[in-house]
């Protein structure tokens, strides 16, 4: 998928930094409370083999487009009801925006 362009992916990293790092680290195998984000960008949800997902989130189907990312961050129990996602949901639409324009460069 095409880097999410909607978004300025500068802030995102700093927003991401202060927001989702603690529990989402972005080094392969490096899975803490949550699982890791490198490469998660157009992926289905839920494929890392070193990571125990929710029942709820293997069973969701979903690809992490800018649309779902956007829904998930905004309300990850309402999206994906069962989530263990324990964070609080990110209300503004420009930080998700900028999260989402970050993500979508972690090749």
């Amino acid at each position: 998928m095409p880097v999410y362009s909607q978004g300025d992916a500068d802030n995102g990293k700093k927003q991401y930094e202060e927001a989702c790092l603690k529990c989402h680290k972005l080094q392969p195998g490096n899975n803490e409370k949550g699982p890791q984000l490198l490469r998660i960008y157009g992926a289905k949800s839920a494929l890392l083999t070193d990571y125990q997902y929710t029942d709820a989130l293997k069973n969701s189907n979903m690809t992490w487009t800018a649309e779902n990312l956007d829904k998930y961050i905004a309300h990850p129990k309402q999206t994906i009801p069962g989530t263990r996602m324990r964070s609080d949901p990110i209300a503004d639409a420009k930080v998700r925006q900028d999260i989402i324009a970050y993500i979508s460069t972690l090749r």
